[in-house]
C-alpha cells in the first residue's frame, strides 16, 4: 500500500484483518495554542511594533520627510502604505502558518492497529511496527498544562536515506499517550519474537550436509581418499 495519501480517511487505509486497539485526535486546546505560540512568534511580533511604531508616526505628523523635502502626510500615505504592506511579510508569514496549522487539526487523526501505526496530519501515512527505529515521550509547555503529551516516531533507515519527516510521524496532544506508547512498545516486541520463530523454523527446514557430502558434490567432482 501506497504510504501517501491527501484527503483520504484513515478507517479506508486499514488493511483487511487488521484490528483497531486505539483511535483519537488531538487535544484541540493544545493543539490551537502551539500553533499560535510557535518559535516564529518572537520574530513576528517584534517586527511588527517596529513597523507599527513608524506607520503610528507617519499617520500623527502633518508632514513626513522624504528625500529631504517635507510632504504632506496624507500624499505620503500612497507610498508608505504599499511599503510596509510589504515590509511587514513576516507577519502575514507568521499568521499564514498559524491559520494553515490550525486548518489542519481537522485532518489530524491517529489509529493504532495490530499491525500498523496510521498517521494523517495533513498527510496520511503507514508504519509497520518492524519499521520504526525509536519512539520517545514529549511533552511541552502547554502539553504539561493540560495533561496530554506527544509520542514522536522514527522510522528505520531504508538503503542509504533517512527519514526526516518526523513531524509526520508524531502523534502529537494526546491525552492517553503513556498507554499509546506502551501498545506500540508492546506490538514491536511482539513483531520481533513472530520474526524470530519465523526464522527459527526456516533455519531447522534446512538439511545439513556433511562433510562428506560436500565434498563428494562440490562443483561435480568425487573426493579421492589417498593412502
Amino acid at each position: 500500500m501506497n504510504e501517501n495519501y491527501y484527503d483520504f480517511k484513515l478507517m479506508h487505509m486499514i488493511q483487511e484483518g487488521e484490528k483497531v486497539l486505539w483511535q483519537g485526535n488531538p487535544d484541540k486546546r493544545c493543539f490551537v495554542l502551539e500553533c499560535i505560540f510557535n518559535p516564529f512568534l518572537p520574530i513576528a511580533f517584534i517586527w511588527f511594533l517596529i513597523d507599527a511604531t513608524f506607520i503610528f508616526f507617519f499617520l500623527t505628523a502633518s508632514t513626513v520627510n522624504i528625500n529631504g523635502q517635507k510632504t504632506d502626510a496624507n500624499e505620503a500615505l500612497q507610498f508608505i502604505i504599499p511599503f510596509f504592506a510589504i515590509h511587514m511579510m513576516p507577519v502575514w508569514i507568521y499568521i499564514a502558518g498559524v491559520i494553515r496549522s490550525i486548518r489542519r487539526y481537522s485532518s489530524a487523526e491517529y489509529i493504532l492497529t495490530d499491525k500498523a501505526l496510521y498517521i494523517s496530519r495533513g498527510t496520511s501515512r503507514r508504519i509497520t511496527y518492524d519499521q520504526i527505529s525509536d519512539i520517545q515521550i514529549r511533552q511541552g509547555f502547554f502539553d504539561r498544562m493540560l495533561n496530554v503529551g506527544d509520542v514522536i516516531i522514527e522510522k528505520s533507515a531504508q538503503g542509504y536515506r533517512r527519514t526526516s519527516d518526523n513531524d509526520e510521524l508524531a502523534i502529537v496532544d494526546i491525552s492517553l499517550f503513556k498507554v499509546v506508547y506502551d501498545l506500540i512498545i508492546q506490538k514491536q516486541q511482539e513483531e520481533k519474537a513472530r520474526k524470530s520463530i519465523q526464522e527459527n523454523k526456516t533455519t531447522e527446514n534446512i538439511p545439513e550436509k556433511t562433510p562428506e557430502d560436500i565434498s563428494e558434490n562440490a562443483d561435480g567432482y568425487r573426493r579421492i581418499d589417498l593412502e
